[in-house]
């Protein structure tokens, strides 16, 4: 019986190594593939980042928020530059020129497309903004988005401060009138 005791402690301590050797190859193993996922995620996270701004950041502009945000970018520029950074604007179309009562259905997209691009400034027609808010008071400026032809002359009482060569405008009221 001696024998088997000696021989079951000699099994032991053979598997005790063999696992404990298993074990540290094993953790070895984990470890390198823990580094090596880490390491494949970086690479792929910083490769969808300079793909991302090789294809999109200066990229052709597609959406028609991206394309009024590029075509009032003037327009905030000159606000700014005036000192007048925030507050109501007022919106004119060739329609208000021309006395025509209502806008068309474009006019109306652009001046809510207008408002988005334009926050923090509320854009007022006839002195009511986009959300229906009555305005007492005329803006000391004036948008004119004429989209689908340039205006004849420049609006009585108003004086051109920019002009961004697709039909938007921006104008300021004369005080002396």
């Amino acid at each position: 019986m001696a024998k088997t005791n000696l021989g079951s402690l000699f099994q032991t301590a053979v598997f005790l190594g063999k696992t404990s050797g298993e074990r540290l190859g094993a953790d070895m193993i984990r470890s390198l593939l823990l580094s090596l996922t880490g390491t494949i995620l970086v690479v792929v996270a910083y490769s969808n980042i300079w793909n991302y701004a090789r294809n999109v950041a200066d990229g052709p502009v597609s959406s028609e928020i991206q394309i009024q945000e590029h075509r009032y970018k003037g327009v905030r520029d000159s606000l700014v530059q005036l000192g007048y950074f925030r507050g109501n604007l007022d919106f004119m179309t060739n329609r208000d020129l021309l006395a025509t009562p209502t806008m068309n259905e474009e006019d109306g997209a652009r001046w809510a497309q207008a408002q988005y691009v334009m926050v923090p400034w509320i854009l007022l027609h006839d002195n009511r903004s986009v959300s229906k808010r009555e305005a007492k008071d005329p803006s000391p400026f004036v948008i004119g988005d004429f989209w689908d032809q340039p205006p004849l002359q420049v609006p009585a009482g108003l004086v051109k401060v920019y002009e961004s060569g697709d039909g938007l405008m921006l104008f300021q009221r004369n005080t002396l009138q």
